[in-house]
């Protein structure tokens, strides 16, 4: 929720001609209505202090390397998956070989 404030109050500077950038205290006059000036401006200048700037960046890092986990699968069927991996495999499918492939399907 507060990300998306914050994503708010940097897309409101930027119409208004601002650069945001890394630096948050820019934002201080764009907070949303349902937020009191005191809390909207500690926020932003917790959220320019150097560690939450790394855990961003680490973060956004992270989410953008990371491919486990995610639904792959599209608009495949659990039954086109399945004969997918038997013909990957060679032989027939066990449960959790099947819920394996279908957690971390092989690229290519």
């Amino acid at each position: 929720m507060l990300s998306r404030a914050r994503n708010g109050a940097i897309a409101m500077a930027t119409k208004k001609g601002l650069q945001v950038g890394d630096d948050t205290s820019v934002l201080h006059d764009f907070k949303p209505a349902w937020m009191r000036i005191e809390p909207w401006k500690e926020l932003c200048e917790i959220w320019n202090t150097p560690e939450c700037k790394e855990k961003r960046r680490r973060n956004k890092e992270n989410r953008n390397k990371s491919t486990w986990g995610k639904h792959t699968l599209g608009s495949q069927t659990f039954v086109t998956a399945k004969q997918e991996t038997v013909k990957d495999i060679n032989r027939s499918l066990l449960v959790h070989i099947m819920l394996v492939s279908c957690l971390y399907p092989r690229s290519g």
